[in-house]
């Protein structure tokens, strides 16, 4: 009940992950020419995607849960960081934002359908034109 009932603003919360998100997503644009971990560089990025999965349907964010999901999804099957993946993961973190701006609570909302159908076609255009960055495991 307190969870559902919670009025607690999401927003402050959600920023602190979407800073540290923001810095993983710099951190990833140096090492990528310079580095041959990308597990570490891609772990730094799913973990405040997986908060903001976690946390957006506990404050009433259902599409931001969504869209964190679909971050994670594609962070988890991508090999090797690459520019596109970055600027993937950059408007992902730019469409929380946004949502998060506008309060676009519900999945339903025009705007939100429409974002998610953007970014989840932009991952499977990456994929079709980048299949061996795609781990099966």
């Amino acid at each position: 009940k307190v969870l559902e009932e919670n009025k607690v603003d999401f927003a402050p919360l959600a920023e602190m992950y979407l800073m540290t998100l923001t810095q993983a997503i710099e951190s990833a644009r140096t090492l990528i020419t310079t580095t041959d971990d990308h597990e570490m560089t891609i772990a730094t990025m799913i973990y405040p995607s997986m908060q903001l999965k976690a946390n957006g349907g506990m404050f009433h964010y259902p599409l931001v849960t969504t869209l964190a999901d679909k971050v994670v999804q594609f962070l988890e099957v991508i090999v090797k960081i690459d520019r596109d993946v970055i600027d993937i993961i950059d408007a992902f973190m730019t469409t929380i934002r946004a949502t998060l701006a506008s309060q676009i609570h519900d999945l339903k909302h025009p705007q939100g359908q429409e974002l998610l159908f953007a970014l989840d076609s932009a991952c499977r255009r990456y994929f079709s034109r980048h299949p061996e960055n795609y781990n099966t495991r």
